[in-house]
């Protein structure tokens, strides 16, 4: 997370290890480590993310990889909740 790049510790919330579970899944879907948070910040762009998984998942990703740490998911719970988005609409 970008957060990370600095040497403050103390402003590391929940928010910071959501970012890591967002691009664990997005290394495992394709294949490649995500670009570096710098490099997201600098205007580069999440490559696109596979179709052969769910869109909860997908959403899940992309939300938990977000720059701005308040609007990452702020508890595992968030991010548990993203993925069950489908499964709570049917």
């Amino acid at each position: 997370s970008i957060e990370q790049m600095g040497n403050c510790v103390q402003v590391f919330t929940p928010a910071t290890d959501i970012y890591a579970l967002g691009a664990t899944p997005y290394k495992l879907v394709t294949g490649v480590a995500p670009p570096e948070a710098t490099s997201l910040a600098s205007g580069e762009t999440l490559p696109t993310i596979t179709d052969n998984i769910s869109i909860d998942m997908k959403t899940a990703i992309v939300q938990s990889m977000q720059l701005n740490k308040a609007k990452r998911p702020q508890s595992i719970d968030a991010f548990v909740s993203l993925l069950k988005a489908d499964k709570r609409s049917k």
